[in-house]
């Protein structure tokens, strides 16, 4: 059973604007946030607060491609799914579309990694979380890139 997306509309607002007159990228990544914040409020419903309580989800990764511009007044949705899982995380994508015309602007997959709230520490992700969000396949994880190496120096903000 594959669940269905979620969906939450949002307006641009003035605070949303950058120097060069549309959507700030940081905006794109709070919505991305807060539409995974507003499915989890919903999904978690079904598991009981003893249950849900214990657990908390952290970012481990986002990937944002923007793929157009907004502009301040405009209707946008987000929607997003959870397309796979691995053993303590999920892989959430979110889509930003423009209400007006159905273009898309964003598209963002993030990693999140569930914890326990008491201890901080990764806990698995069970048979019946995966079941609230329609039981993603379960995906192994490549390994990164290596984070590129630190230059020899570095410039002090401020210093003239």
């Amino acid at each position: 059973m594959t669940m269905p997306a979620f969906r939450l509309r949002v307006v641009v607002g003035p605070e949303d604007i950058d120097d060069l007159g549309h959507t700030n990228n940081v905006s794109y990544l709070r919505w991305v946030q807060q539409v995974a914040e507003s499915h989890w409020s919903r999904l978690s419903r079904r598991v009981p607060a003893s249950e849900r309580d214990r657990l908390m989800w952290v970012v481990r990764r986002h990937e944002i491609e923007y793929l157009a511009q907004s502009y301040p007044g405009e209707s946008l949705e987000l929607i997003t799914w959870v397309p796979s899982s691995g053993p303590a995380t999920c892989d959430r994508a979110t889509l930003v579309r423009r209400s007006g015309d159905g273009a898309t602007l964003v598209e963002a997959l993030s990693t999140y990694c569930i914890l326990d709230a008491a201890t901080g520490r990764p806990r698995r992700v069970t048979d019946s979380m995966r079941a609230l969000f329609g039981n993603p396949p379960v995906v192994a994880r490549p390994r990164r890139e290596p984070f590129p190496p630190l230059p020899a120096e570095i410039e002090e903000a401020g210093a003239a």
